[in-house]
């Protein structure tokens, strides 16, 4: 059995109809934090997939600069079209992520109906695009915890690292989130950082750091990091 640092840190897994469910969901209770990204998520746009898709991307782009265990290591992040290194339009990668350290994150956005699920189709392109070797991990970050079982495969099957972060994941996050979509381009995700980590007891920091050493030790061992069968 495999250690809490050994485990993967994703939040979607697959179930044997081919659609993922959360993790451990009757262990999870609503709480502030899950309260306020359910207020945000509400927001998304119902009839512009564009929008919705452009909306999704600034939640998550807030989450990885307020996140205890992803802020640490995330030095700038650009929408695709606006990172230096884009050679054409967006053909699967949402965001770039340059970390402290100079490596590059490839993340795709899906803004899914938490009852939706994540096809192998709607990730095709990501992973393509994604898998030219300059970037050391992808992450594939959606508002729903169902990954169906051929897009599974198609991650378990990947060299660089692909790290999925479910709707469980993102609730489980002790950010600070704001309560508009309006409010979440002038909101200080730094501010809701130092919140956070002042909020979590002494030996849930150090589960966080522990966290973060094992996806820069994953990271130089180029390990997979995936959703699992449950």
């Amino acid at each position: 059995m495999p250690t809490r640092q050994d485990r993967p840190v994703d939040s979607a897994v697959c179930d044997d109809d081919g659609r993922g469910g959360a993790q451990n969901p009757s262990e999870r209770t609503p709480d502030s934090h899950e309260n306020a990204l359910s207020e945000l998520l509400t927001q998304l746009a119902k009839d512009n997939s564009t929008l919705r898709g452009i909306q999704f991307e600034s939640i998550v782009r807030f989450w990885l600069q307020a996140d205890p265990v992803y802020a640490p290591q995330v030095g700038r992040i650009w929408r695709w079209e606006q990172w230096p290194g884009a050679d054409g339009p967006d053909m699967g990668v949402d965001l770039v992520v340059e970390t402290v350290t100079g490596a590059l994150w490839a993340v795709q956005c899906k803004g899914y109906a938490a009852t939706s699920s994540v096809t192998k189709a709607g990730i095709d392109s990501f992973l393509s695009a994604s898998a030219t070797g300059e970037f050391a991990r992808r992450l594939l970050v959606m508002s729903t915890d169902q990954l169906a079982r051929n897009a599974h495969r198609a991650v378990l099957k990947q060299s660089t690292p692909v790290t999925v972060v479910g709707l469980a994941q993102l609730e489980a996050s002790p950010v600070r989130w704001p309560r508009t979509l309006a409010a979440l381009h002038v909101a200080d995700p730094a501010a809701s950082l130092r919140s956070a980590r002042r909020a979590l007891r002494e030996h849930q920091l150090t589960a966080v750091d522990d966290v973060v050493v094992e996806l820069d030790r994953q990271l130089a061992l180029g390990g997979r990091v995936c959703c699992t069968d449950r």
